[in-house]
């Protein structure tokens, strides 16, 4: 599974309250497998937010990732949880014939 952005709101490296720490632990608890990627937000503070509301979660499970379509054909979940304008500007059909075949393409911020 992908998750695009981390912040709260595009154009920050604020993570207060971000939806995407909620659905990341939820998704850690089903021991789901998660790549991370976000412009502005840095590891660390992915971990600090994961640990901050599961001390014990599973970091092997997490991955924070530079290039979120490098490898992009090992996905069959992407949710778009920051609305970056990068995310617009992603070739979306080019994308979706490299996913795998059953997929799910997610925005949760609309």
């Amino acid at each position: 599974m992908l998750l695009l952005g981390w912040a709260f709101k595009k154009n920050t490296n604020d993570t207060r309250e971000s939806a995407a720490i909620y659905v990341a632990n939820n998704l850690l608890n089903k021991n789901i497998e998660i790549d991370i990627y976000d412009p502005k937000v840095k590891q660390s503070q992915v971990d600090l937010d994961l640990s901050n509301i599961n001390a014990d979660y599973d970091k092997s499970l997490v991955n924070f990732i530079e290039e979120p379509f490098l490898n992009i054909s090992k996905y069959n979940i992407i949710a778009i949880m920051t609305e970056w304008d990068e995310f617009k500007d992603y070739d979306w059909e080019k994308f979706i014939k490299k996913i795998k075949p059953t997929y799910i393409l997610m925005d949760a911020i609309s």
